[in-house]
């Protein structure tokens, strides 16, 4: 928090500057301990005085300026408005300003400064103005008294939270939308064991569904959580196996190992689930101690799904534990994971270890695009070897993103696959090959004679003659399978791009009524004058066509 100084420091003697230190436009109270007597300030006066006073945050001088000096009523208010803005970083000056005010009799216009004051006192332990504080009307009118005591559990401020705990205003199992749970399962979870034991030692507390869990999801294994652990492990209050035994499954998730260990003994603990969310949370925050825990201790089944996390974020160390594990396997999802996030550490070591069953031509597929991606074509060559490939849409995107980039050969070995040849993954295909301008894998596929070129009313051809690529377009006329069907999209597109050379070889070639879309095609030869074009449209008109 930095306060500007408003004096022009020209006029401030110099011995006064090198004292404290000042910049050119602002200090920053937080850049030194040292502590300034208040004969220092013999050279400034007023509200000079009391903005350097603020600067140091020494109190004593604060307090000693602040009382010796005649100070505005509108700089006190000035000063108590930019405290709020900055949230009342310094609690216990706001305080003295706010006792000098009620001792002066200056009346503070904004009542919300007394009760952002006090949450922040709770927050920062002042327990002097919190205890002043808890008995003035004004301080409730943002915070009710029972969210400023959660604040002071939340933040560990144990002095704070005995001084309110037994007050008549307070409930010690007050919950609110905007903390998760009460002030002792904040305390708890921020894992300020002392605060925590000092609020569950009140005889009317009560934990509630989800309490335990909420208090361990997301801990860290620290001397503090294992306090608390074994704090309400001794308690006949706590509920183990509360909200679907979540409390294990947040202590695998958090990695407390020696509290999972000290449940796994309880009979209350339903196998199944225990079995189910708990290891595959160890696994996903990579908690490897717990996972490797309930695998031998709980005999946890290692299921497929608990693989996903390491094959999502390439965890070698969490994967290794679960390949270890006799009973465990591999499902495609997982793999597709890894593949996904380009897992090539993962991947190489599930291939490695034999641990993909290849047999699986789902696997296989994935497997593909891995291969497409890292232009792994030994590995591509390995699957093919042992079974085809589906011609699946992930890997019709992986053929065409490298492609961009120049690299064919995975795509030239996959289109000579019985897999591909599918009338289905040809027409799809060659389409987003052609919208990508990737002609030349488009043109491998056209040299496949078995199919179609004619699909969707012409689509590829009128792609082809938007692009103007010839060859493609002499390429499907000349296919064997192509069939024209009197479309006039292909030359519409050809218009648009004024080709009328290509626009007269087609109709040379194709069997078209030229007077459709009332003589589009004879208005825009002569538009443009093509000599091959006009010869050929009079060739028609001696056959009896009327193009005029």
């Amino acid at each position: 928090m930095r306060f500007a100084i408003q004096s022009d420091l020209n006029e401030i003697p110099k011995s006064t500057l090198t004292a404290y230190k000042l910049s050119t436009s602002s200090y920053d109270r937080k850049s030194t301990s040292q502590i300034y007597p208040v004969q220092l300030l013999k050279d400034c006066y007023g509200e000079e005085a009391f903005e350097y006073a603020l600067a140091i945050v020494d109190m004593k001088t604060f307090v000693d300026v602040l009382y010796s000096n005649t100070i505005e009523i509108s700089v006190i208010q000035n000063t108590i408005q930019n405290i709020m803005n900055e949230n009342i970083s310094e609690p216990k000056l706001a305080w003295q300003l706010l006792k000098y005010c009620e001792l002066n009799r200056i009346e503070i216009e904004n009542d919300f400064f007394v009760s952002l004051l006090y949450s922040r006192a709770a927050e920062t332990g002042c327990v002097d103005i919190i205890k002043s504080l808890m008995h003035n009307q004004k301080a409730e009118i943002a915070k009710s008294h029972n969210e400023v005591f959660i604040v002071a559990a939340q933040n560990g401020q144990t002095e704070v939270v005995q001084a309110m705990m037994y007050q008549p205003f307070i409930n010690i199992n007050y919950r609110d939308e905007h903390f998760d749970g009460t002030a002792f399962v904040n305390a708890a979870a921020e894992e300020f064991a002392e605060t925590a034991r000092v609020l569950f030692s009140h005889p009317d507390l009560i934990l509630a569904n989800g309490d335990i869990t909420d208090i361990f999801n997301g801990c860290t294994y620290t001397p503090e959580s294992m306090k608390i652990f074994h704090m309400l492990y001794e308690d006949s209050r706590a509920v183990w196996n509360e909200n679907n035994n979540g409390p294990i499954v947040a202590l695998s998730s958090s990695g407390l190992t020696e509290a999972v260990d000290i449940l796994l003994d309880r009979d209350d603990i339903d196998p199944t689930v225990r079995s189910n969310r708990a290891a595959m949370m160890a696994a996903w925050n990579s908690k490897k101690e717990v996972l490797k825990l309930l695998l031998y201790k709980a005999k946890v089944n290692p299921y497929p799904k608990i693989f996903i996390y390491p094959c999502r974020c390439d965890d070698l160390a969490v994967l290794e534990i679960l390949m270890d594990d006799p009973r465990s396997f591999i499902d495609v999802q997982s793999i597709g994971k890894a593949v996904t996030e380009n897992a090539c550490p993962v991947i190489n070591r599930i291939l490695e270890k034999n641990f993909a069953d290849l047999s699986d031509i789902h696997i296989r597929s994935v497997l593909a695009v891995y291969c497409i991606h890292n232009e792994n074509i030994d590995l591509m060559n390995k699957l093919l070897r042992i079974g085809s490939v589906n011609p699946t849409s992930r890997i019709m995107e992986a053929i065409i993103q490298i492609a961009k980039d120049g690299k064919f050969k995975a795509a030239e070995i996959l289109f000579e696959e019985k897999n591909f040849r599918k009338v289905q993954f040809w027409e799809k295909c060659s389409i987003k090959l052609a919208t990508n301008n990737l002609w030349k894998l488009t043109d491998m596929l056209l040299a496949h004679g078995s199919f179609n070129p004619s699909f969707k009313k012409n689509a590829l051809l009128t792609l082809a003659c938007e692009r103007e690529r010839f060859s493609i377009i002499r390429k499907i006329t000349d296919h064997p399978a192509f069939r024209y069907r009197n479309e006039f999209a292909p030359f519409h597109a050809l218009i648009l791009v004024n080709n009328i050379g290509v626009t007269g070889y087609l109709l040379g070639k194709l069997n078209f009524d030229p007077t459709q879309k009332d003589n589009l095609l004879y208005r825009t030869a002569c538009k443009y004058a093509s000599k091959y074009y006009i010869d050929f449209i009079s060739s028609l008109e001696n056959e009896g066509l009327n193009l005029t």
